[in-house]
């Protein structure tokens, strides 16, 4: 992952993903089933920060993109791209990629984040992003502190 990725302010959708992002940090909670996903805009160049639901398994962490005709983040991923992921108070960076509808590795990742999401309503044509994780790293000193002045609105 770039050191840039690291160390540069991330932009949030809005307050409510704001707000997602800034309960993530707190001790009790969402933390087991929504982290907070981390890249570069391919285009803009922007860092963006959301909130995620997501399941990992082994060395891959898959992420459920729900409503995805509303939404074009995911797009960055249709071709692998390099993200960082906080899972449970820990950061892992990776390469992310899609698992579109009507493959058979969409059907196997939607089997296994049903299984630990069972109250989920998933949507078949809905992708996923797959991300390919590397060891946990620590957070480097230089990272600015997750505060609210930290995430910026657009």
């Amino acid at each position: 992952m770039p050191e840039a990725m690291v160390t540069t302010k991330f932009e949030t959708p809005g307050i409510g993903a704001s707000t997602v992002l800034m309960a993530l940090r707190l001790p009790v909670g969402l933390g087991h089933s929504v982290g907070e996903l981390r890249y570069q805009g391919r285009r803009s160049g922007r860092h963006i920060a959301l909130p995620v639901s997501y399941v990992r398994t082994g060395d891959s962490v898959a992420v459920r993109v729900g409503n995805a005709e509303a939404k074009r983040w995911w797009r960055n991923f249709r071709s692998p791209h390099p993200v960082s992921i906080r899972l449970d108070g820990q950061w892992l960076s990776g390469t992310g990629r899609l698992a579109m509808p009507g493959t058979l590795e969409h059907e196997e990742v939607g089997a296994i984040y049903q299984s630990a999401h069972r109250n989920a309503q998933l949507d078949s044509v809905d992708p996923y992003v797959v991300i390919d994780v590397r060891t946990p790293h620590p957070v480097p000193a230089q990272q600015p502190a997750d505060t609210r002045e930290d995430l910026w609105r657009r």
